[in-house]
């Protein structure tokens, strides 16, 4: 099965991680939510508040969540020139429309948001900046492994991960 990249920023796109997972396995696509934010951000430079606001935001995730950014743009592209929101959304949604194939992961009972994650992430950190604590990056990078590990009960598998590194080096 592969494994699935969820993208949150434009950035990430076009950084590639190569020891993290091949490029054969890895899926990549955006975040829901953050490509939601283009998009409402578009909508206000346009609209004032209000129901109508609301109405044709509710179209546009609509049209998101069913994988059709391309519709969207279409939409926003008379707006074009006026709003520099719209010129990004659509920048971001041409640029990036194949990483925006939400309903395929979605149809497989797959997240197609990073908030699991970035919940999990700062917890982590919480747990790391703790009154008077100072980490190095590696000493942060074992104590987040070493959590993980514990809180997926595979802390063997990484003590004997740990002690064939000791070996190599």
């Amino acid at each position: 099965m592969p494994r699935v990249h969820i993208l949150s920023s434009a950035e990430q796109a076009h950084q590639d991680n190569p020891s993290a997972f091949s490029s054969a396995e890895r899926k990549r696509f955006f975040d829901f939510s953050h490509s939601l934010e283009y998009a409402s951000d578009a909508v206000k430079a346009i609209l004032p508040e209000g129901a109508e606001q609301d109405r044709w935001f509710a179209e546009v995730k609509a049209h998101i969540e069913a994988s059709r950014a391309d519709k969207v743009v279409r939409e926003l592209q008379p707006f074009i020139g006026r709003h520099k929101d719209v010129e990004d959304c659509c920048r971001h949604f041409q640029s990036n429309i194949e990483r925006m194939r939400q309903d395929r992961y979605r149809d497989k009972g797959m997240q197609v948001g990073s908030g699991v994650v970035e919940a999990g992430c700062r917890q982590f950190g919480l747990r790391l900046k703790r009154s008077g604590t100072r980490w190095s990056e590696r000493g942060a990078n074992a104590m987040l492994a070493l959590k993980s590990c514990a809180m997926n009960l595979r802390v063997p598998d990484f003590l004997d991960w740990r002690a064939n590194q000791a070996i190599v080096t």
